[in-house]
């Protein structure tokens, strides 16, 4: 037991080492975690030399030691450098994170949800948010309280520590935020802007759907938040999580739950395909079916291309077609149980496809994600499988043919003056035969530089043909021009 209980000594010290905590101050100024973790090693190595047997025995004292005073409410002066250590490690990590290239194909939300006071729907909000954060990203509930002051700010901490409370229930792993705001639309701005570590930002902003019968400033107010959360750059999607609807979600059997999704040949169908495959990995959708609906007088070569790129990305879903109508629309998405949908703001009123207004379509929807894209995300699983191999092995021979362009033009440029040079030379003295030679061979070598550019300069626009021609230039934004005006802009 002493060689044991000195082991664990060195262990714990290794422990603090790494860890990193500003409260582990060691007067032993040659100590460090390598020294500990060689006594901890030394230790066991002379336990098991000398009776292995009694020292399993001992092991298991300490293993369930330990257990016992995990499971007791310990002070915290008593506690130990757990929390410590994930905070070294989260820096570190962090640090390393900043260091790696970030593809569109491995989108995570960090998700920043504006959750109601209503605590009934404040929940199925954050269920749903969670089924969107799909374990793949960060999830966090804000509320934003208005006014200022010492009163209002302790009333914040209390409603924070509540609601803190309430989403780890909720969803375990959700985060949650209070805000004090003198403006709620300046609030949604500052906080948009400014929630984050490192790279991690914010990229998708979470609302409910508004109550049709609110006021015209409500209206105009939850217009102009969307419209700031889209000009900072996030992904923006309504919740639709009426209280009928959640109730046919929860009546549904599990095996009978199906997603259905109104496909956009853009980045919004991109993102909306992605949340439905994130949605389905919730065992609360584990065995629901994923329906892609393509409006509009789509060829057949279309449709199969879009079963293709979503075959591509491994999302396994049902592609069907379907006519480009509001009626089309809700017919189809409302036989679904979960439906996602394209959504647009403009002059601050947020509309769904086809122009319907947003409160009018959400009446007729199932639960319901209504997305706007502001974000490339790609749906190729495997570069190796997709069109984005050829155009990455396209654009990496392009920039090789024309650095190597760049190179023999200089070259070329070169052995012209040399060529030049010796031809003048040769002119000025026809009878020395070395001369004429000299300025023959720099005459040909000259003209095989200048073939040779020519040669890879034509490669180079064969290669841009080849690459435009699988991924064509955007002639126009694919947001609505109109989102950037506010919403008193008259109509």
């Amino acid at each position: 037991f002493f060689l044991a209980t000195y082991g664990i000594i060195n262990y714990a010290t290794y422990y603090e080492f790494r860890a990193g905590s500003t409260a582990f101050r060691p007067t032993f100024k040659y100590g460090g975690h390598y020294t500990s973790l060689a006594g901890t090693l030394a230790c066991v190595g002379v336990i098991v030399a000398i009776n292995p047997v009694a020292g399993a025995f001992a092991f298991l004292v300490f293993v369930g030691l330990y257990g016992y005073l995990r499971r007791r409410d310990v002070p915290d002066r008593w506690i130990d450098s757990t929390g410590s250590y994930h905070y070294t490690r989260a820096r570190v990590h962090l640090q390393a994170h900043a260091a790696e290239p970030v593809t569109d194909r491995d989108w995570r939300p960090c998700a920043l949800a504006f959750v109601p006071r209503d605590p009934a729907t404040r929940e199925r909000m954050i269920i749903m948010a969670s089924w969107l954060e799909g374990d793949a990203g960060f999830l966090t509930a804000v509320r934003m309280i208005e006014g200022r002051g010492p009163i209002r700010r302790r009333e914040a901490a209390a409603i924070e520590h509540d609601l803190t409370s309430e989403v780890e229930s909720i969803a375990q792993g959700t985060f949650a935020k209070v805000l004090v705001v003198a403006d709620a639309e300046v609030g949604v701005q500052a906080l948009v802007q400014s929630h984050g570590i490192g790279r991690i930002r914010t990229n998708l902003t979470l609302f409910g759907v508004q109550d049709l019968r609110s006021s015209a400033d409500d209206s105009r107010l939850y217009g102009q938040m969307l419209q700031n959360c889209v000009r900072f750059g996030t992904n923006v999607a309504v919740l639709n999580v009426r209280a009928d609807a959640w109730k046919r979600f929860e009546q549904t059997p599990r095996r009978r739950r199906s997603i259905a999704l109104w496909w956009s040949d853009d980045r919004v169908g991109q993102l909306i395909t992605l949340m439905a495959w994130l949605c389905a990995r919730d065992p609360s959708w584990s065995d629901a079916e994923i329906v892609a609906y393509v409006p509009g007088d789509e060829s057949d070569a279309d449709v199969e291309g879009i079963r293709q790129l979503l075959k591509q990305g491994r999302i396994d879903a049902d592609v069907r077609r379907a006519d480009a109508t509001p009626a089309a629309l809700t017919t189809a998405l409302g036989g679904a149980t979960l439906a996602l949908a394209p959504l647009r703001v403009r002059r601050g009123k947020p509309i769904g496809p086809h122009e319907t207004p947003l409160g009018m379509l959400v009446e007729s929807l199932p639960l319901a994600i209504l997305v706007l894209a502001t974000q490339e995300v790609a749906l190729d699983a495997n570069p190796g499988e997709s069109t984005l191999a050829e155009i990455a092995r396209l654009s990496d021979q392009l920039a090789k043919h024309e650095r190597e362009a760049s190179e023999l033009d200089s070259e070329a440029g070169r052995l012209l003056v040399e060529a030049e040079a010796a031809r003048l030379e040769s002119e000025g003295d026809p009878d020395d035969p070395e001369l004429a030679h000299t300025a023959k061979v720099a005459s040909e070598r000259s003209a095989a530089a200048f073939r040779k550019y020519v040669n890879t300069r034509t490669e180079c626009r064969n290669l841009a043909d080849e690459l435009a021609a699988l991924d064509p230039p955007s002639e126009a934004s694919e947001l609505d021009p109109e989102i950037w005006q506010t919403s008193t802009t008259s109509h």
